[in-house]
């Protein structure tokens, strides 16, 4: 799914009727211009739009659909702060009366947290998004994701257990009745997530345990 699609995908889930057609024209009209400058990679212009975007707003429905898009365009401008302010107020808009889209907009500002180095922000973040998450495919991103906080944080036992269960998924997805390109895949993700294992272990002194993983990733590079 290429990143227009995914933005009209999130501009249809959230919109609802706009009182007042200039008013819902500007709204869309705004929308497309942030849309034309994703595709284009204008970044700095698609935050000027999602900015005229907030102004226009006058339903949450409206308001939590821009901030979505304020921060697509702030994280793909590497503007972190920004994706964090605005899927903080997403949050506060939300509440908890949809936890489904609330897991994600706690999950989309752990990822800018961890991008801009606040790696326990990022961590509590996604602890609030693990017990919601079911499906094989998002516990293997998760887990992937933390994985990666905590080992900044340098909490190498917690970082092991999360990409441990990052492979466990992974063992499910391979295991399912999937078409052969996403298996190929998924092999690889294995592979690399082993070899991150190895490294874990390392660190904390576990060589044989490092060895281990590296002989089963060594071998399952070579089968694949």
């Amino acid at each position: 799914m290429n990143r227009t699609t995914k933005l009209l995908a999130l501009f249809v889930l959230f919109q609802v009727e706009v009182s007042g057609v200039s008013a819902a024209t500007s709204y869309e009209s705004e929308y497309k211009k942030v849309v034309d400058c994703m595709e284009s990679r204008d970044f700095g212009a698609a935050i000027v739009h999602c900015r005229t975007m907030q102004a226009l707003a006058k339903t949450t429905a409206e308001k939590t659909n821009t901030l979505l898009l304020l921060e697509d365009a702030a994280s793909s401008k590497h503007d972190y702060p920004v994706s964090i302010q605005a899927m903080t107020q997403a949050i506060a808009l939300t509440g908890k009366s949809n936890s489904f889209y609330l897991d994600t907009l706690y999950w989309r500002r752990g990822k800018a947290y961890s991008a801009n180095g606040n790696y326990e922000k990022a961590v509590a973040d996604y602890t609030v998004v693990e017990p919601n998450r079911k499906v094989p495919r998002d516990v293997v991103n998760l887990m992937r994701d933390r994985s990666f906080a905590y080992e900044k944080l340098k909490q190498y036992d917690k970082s092991i257990a999360d990409i441990t269960k990052s492979i466990k998924f992974v063992d499910q997805i391979l295991g399912s009745k999937a078409d052969a390109i996403r298996i190929e895949r998924v092999k690889g993700e294995k592979i690399e997530y082993l070899y991150k294992r190895a490294k874990l272990f390392t660190m904390l002194g576990k060589t044989e345990d490092a060895k281990r993983d590296k002989a089963l990733a060594d071998k399952l590079t070579e089968a694949w």
